[in-house]
C-alpha cells in the first residue's frame, strides 16, 4: 500500500472542513497509508518574507527523506483528474512515497519549491490553504477510484 504524507502549515479551524477530511481519510485508508503533518504557523506580524521563510524551513524539515515531493502552487502543472489518478499509477508502480506540500498563506519559499519533484496547481484561481487541502484529498480518493475501476468518477 502506498503511503502518502500531507505536510501544511496550520490547522482546520471550521467544523465543516474537519469533518469533510476526516471523512476522505476514512475513504482513503482502504486505498494509502495517510499521514498529514500540521506544522505551525509562523507568528512573525507584518514580516511576510520571515513567515515564508520559516514556514518554509519547517517545511523541509518535515520531508522524509527517499519522498518524491510534490509542491502544490498555483504556478504549476495543471493535471485532469484522469491525468492525476496516472500520475499516481506510475509513483505506486515505482513504489513511491508521496509527499505532499501546501504552504501557509504567504506561501513558500524557492528552497522549498527546488526540493519538489513536481509543482502541481489545483487551479488557477486562489484558494485557502484550509482548502487546497480539502480538494487535494478528494481529488486522491478520486484517482484511486479511477485506478480501480470505479464509478466516482463518472
Amino acid at each position: 500500500m502506498i503511503s502518502i504524507t500531507l505536510i501544511t502549515v496550520g490547522t482546520l479551524k471550521e467544523s465543516w472542513l474537519k469533518e469533510s477530511v476526516a471523512e476522505f481519510k476514512k475513504r482513503l485508508s482502504l486505498s494509502c497509508k495517510l499521514t498529514i503533518t500540521e506544522l505551525e504557523e509562523v507568528k512573525a506580524g507584518d514580516d511576510v518574507e520571515k513567515i515564508r521563510t520559516q514556514e518554509s524551513q519547517k517545511i523541509i524539515k518535515a520531508i522524509p527523506k527517499d519522498a518524491y515531493v510534490i509542491v502544490l502552487d498555483e504556478t504549476g502543472k495543471s493535471l485532469s483528474s484522469q491525468g492525476f489518478s496516472e500520475f499516481i499509477g506510475t509513483r505506486i508502480d515505482e513504489g513511491k512515497h508521496l509527499v505532499y506540500i501546501i504552504g501557509g498563506s504567504y506561501g513558500l519559499t524557492g528552497d522549498v519549491l527546488l526540493r519538489a519533484h513536481m509543482t502541481l496547481s489545483m487551479s488557477k484561481m486562489t484558494f485557502t490553504h484550509q482548502m487546497v487541502r480539502l480538494f487535494l484529498l478528494e481529488q486522491l480518493y478520486r484517482a484511486f477510484q479511477i485506478l480501480g475501476g470505479g464509478k466516482y468518477h463518472k
